[in-house]
């Protein structure tokens, strides 16, 4: 083994054990697998295309974001979303993309590290934050017998 390839398996290493969990928990929200070795297998190949494409001397912000631009993608392609037993598919279900704006603003990315990741404008990223929250509030108030909280006002 040349001394290149051993310093590319040490650094491939060292991102494996600091994304591992951090990727293992974007697809669990974006593919509701239910199996934890199809979430390994996605995160595992995830890995060996970070391998593949030599991305591995990008600047750390550059290699963060195509990673989860290529775990978004992996999922957009490999796992759709599936509604929960009993439930049609209808407009309540979020898709991969909103599933992905949801998740990176939670863990902290602002809006336009957002729109980097999902190679969309930072407008089409507040469109989808507001999809998906209509999206959540719609499948609440479907399940809570289609009765949502009457907004307050006032009459002097």
């Amino acid at each position: 083994m040349t001394t290149h390839h051993a310093t590319a398996l040490r650094q491939l290493r060292a991102v494996h054990d600091s994304y591992f969990i951090y990727l293992a928990r974007l697809f669990e929200h974006l593919t509701d697998a239910p199996h934890q070795e199809v979430i390994t297998t996605l995160v595992n190949d995830t890995f060996y295309e970070l391998w593949e494409s030599n991305r591995l001397w990008d600047a750390p912000r550059t290699m963060h974001e195509w990673l989860l631009r290529t775990a978004i993608g992996r999922a957009r392609r490999c796992l759709r979303p599936v509604p929960p037993d009993g439930e049609d598919e209808d407009s309540s279900t979020l898709t991969v993309e909103e599933r992905a704006a949801i998740y990176l603003v939670y863990t902290g990315h602002t809006r336009e590290q957002v729109a980097g990741i999902l190679r969309l404008s930072g407008v089409c990223v507040d469109a989808l934050l507001s999809q998906a929250r209509l999206s959540i509030q719609n499948r609440y108030a479907k399940h809570q017998g289609g009765c949502r909280q009457p907004s307050v006002t006032t009459s002097l």
